[in-house]
């Protein structure tokens, strides 16, 4: 997430606040697993925002008093957004032709 976000989004999100408001907007981001993220935040680091990859890391903001405005589960993709890229590592010569998730649960059985 770090490249899209930080070369992509930000600025184009920037820009248009820049353009519609007036203000100029900065980002400060911080990549770390989900729940060390949520631990700093639980621990008082300040977040206008936070990108989460595991439901109970939200719950955990919840329930430590930190305000979330919605019940992301509301939300039409039910609160994901994104998806996280996985890569099969085979054996040299992939001697069981496993190319995708189909041949992995083929090889598996």
């Amino acid at each position: 997430m770090k490249e899209p976000l930080e070369k992509a989004i930000y600025p184009a999100f920037a820009a248009k606040w820049k353009a519609e408001h007036g203000q100029d907007v900065h980002f400060v981001s911080s990549f770390a697993g989900s729940e060390t993220v949520t631990n700093q935040i639980l621990q008082g680091v300040k977040a206008d925002m936070a990108i989460l990859s595991i439901d109970r890391d939200a719950r955990r903001l919840m329930q430590g008093g930190v305000f979330v405005t919605t019940d992301w589960h509301n939300l039409p993709f039910k609160g994901i957004v994104n998806k996280t890229p996985f890569i099969i590592l085979v054996r040299k010569g992939n001697p069981k032709g496993i190319h995708d998730f189909p041949d992995l649960a083929r090889a598996w059985n």
